[in-house]
């Protein structure tokens, strides 16, 4: 079978010359009769035609079978049609021809048989290849639906042709509909244009990108980040869609611009409190080479208070570094707000912290200091609130923003003070306490003022972004406190 394979070419060409030769040698040894019966010549010469023809086709099914019987079967018949022009033995034109058609018809049987072997074989193949297919296909399937990034594929114009399921979890919508939708009705107005430029010069390129990072709008309106690399559909045309992967990279982009706003803060504090140091140590070494020309005592005990002063100082700026040493050493975080309040008063030693139910499940995203915050408004109100009895947490929403209050019934704050607790060096003790908490909470953008009526006690409001905050069910020790 192999061996007719590989020499297919060269039978054909043995069977041509065969039948020429056969031709030629025939009239050359056997004399014409005459008159023809062209009734039979035509019919046997239509016949040869006809197989000749068949023959053509044949030779595109590549069965060296079929091949070699048609070519016998057409021997055989040219054989047929010489005896109608000469008069030849019986053995010639009865005999031979009829055993050459045998014998093609015997090996046109086998190469029927052949085809019929390789239909099965190529149908077998074709279902293990279907079936690898489907499981080829089932693990693309698998992998686009559990990876974590999203992956789509567009036109030239832009339009969505696919999207992945984790479409939903990253913008809020299903792939049915976004598909057919364009992709820069997913990009805020304001940049679109810009994103649109950028996407046609690349297009025209015909070339890949990757990092690019553009803003996209979730279906509840709230805006992300994405991180997009991508790939043209037809390399080099320029004119092909292009298959995106998608990444949401907005906590990342936030932890890293509150981290950089963090460092700055440290920086600037830093350089603020090694220039008071060094006024602190100005004054003390000032004071240290007074006393050594002062003979009075009692103007030695005057410098030595002032010195002493100095050094308290001193000392107080030192502390003031070891509370700000931490901010923004670590990524901001998602943190719940009742569990946070509850470990700062338990720090703070007290029991009279009340949290509203209207908190049960909220979280910020804040610096990890958010505790040492709450602390820090736990201990201003115990320590200057007077007689206080109780301090309640409660939050409410004002528009995208979600506002906590945490509120004493103290004394109060005097109007022309809201402002002042907060900054850096002011009040009774060190001052530092509420500026600090003031810089930790503005790291993620929260702000922080004091909104309570004097007399009537002192109300902390923190405001927080719209993207810094949600809502989750309540842990089972919220459900415990109510």
């Amino acid at each position: 079978m192999q061996v007719l394979r590989e020499h297919q070419h060269l039978i054909r060409w043995i069977l041509l010359a065969a039948g020429v030769i056969t031709t030629v040698l025939w009239f050359m040894v056997f004399p014409l009769k005459t008159p023809f019966d062209m009734v039979d010549i035509l019919i046997e010469g239509l016949i040869l035609c006809t197989f000749i023809a068949a023959y053509y086709y044949v030779i595109r099914l590549e069965n060296p079978f079929l091949e070699a019987g048609f070519g016998i079967l057409i021997f055989g018949y040219l054989i047929d049609l010489l005896d109608e022009f000469t008069k030849e033995p019986d053995i010639l034109n009865t005999q031979f021809e009829g055993a050459l058609k045998i014998i093609g018809v015997i090996v046109i049987v086998a190469g029927l048989s052949y085809a019929n072997r390789r239909f099965e074989e190529n149908i077998a193949a074709s279902k293990e290849r279907e079936r690898k297919l489907e499981e080829t296909g089932t693990k693309f399937r698998d992998l686009v639906e559990n990876i974590f990034d999203v992956l789509c594929e567009t036109d030239a114009a832009g339009t969505i042709r696919y999207i992945s399921p984790q479409v939903e979890q990253m913008l809020g919508y299903t792939p049915e509909e976004l598909t057919g939708t364009s992709m820069y009705e997913l990009i805020p107005e304001g940049e679109r244009s810009a994103a649109l430029d950028a996407f046609i010069r690349v297009r025209q390129q015909g070339a890949s990108f990757q990092l690019a990072e553009h803003p996209l709008i979730r279906s509840d309106g709230t805006v992300i980040i994405a991180q997009m690399n991508g790939t043209p559909v037809v390399q080099g045309a320029g004119d092909g869609g292009y298959r995106l992967v998608c990444r949401d990279i907005t906590g990342k982009r936030e932890a890293e611009d509150a981290l950089r706003l963090a460092n700055s803060k440290l920086n600037l504090l830093s350089s603020i409190t090694r220039h008071d140091v060094l006024n602190q140590l100005t004054v003390l070494l000032g004071y240290i080479e007074i006393m050594g020309e002062v003979e009075d005592t009692g103007e030695r005990d005057l410098y030595l208070e002032k010195m002493n002063a100095s050094a308290c100082s001193i000392r107080q700026l030192i502390e003031f570094t070891r509370d700000y040493q931490d901010i923004g050493v670590h990524a901001p975080a998602w943190q719940n707000v009742a569990a946070k309040v509850s470990t700062a008063a338990e720090m703070a030693g007290t029991d009279i912290v009340h949290t509203d139910a209207s908190v049960y499940g909220l979280e910020i995203y804040a610096d990890p200091l958010l505790e040492k915050v709450f602390y820090t408004l736990f201990e201003n109100s115990l320590r200057h609130g007077g007689m206080v009895t109780e301090i309640t947490i409660s939050a409410r929403q004002e528009d995208e923003r979600y506002v906590l209050l945490i509120a004493d019934d103290g004394k109060g704050i005097p109007a022309a003070e809201k402002e002042l607790i907060f900054r850096r060096k002011y009040g009774v003790n060190t001052g530092y306490g509420l500026f600090l908490a003031r810089e930790v909470l503005s790291i993620t953008g929260i702000s922080i003022s004091e909104t309570g009526t004097q007399g009537e006690g002192a109300c902390f409001a923190l405001s927080i972004p719209a993207r810094n905050w949600r809502l989750g069910e309540p842990t089972a020790n919220e459900f415990r406190d109510i």
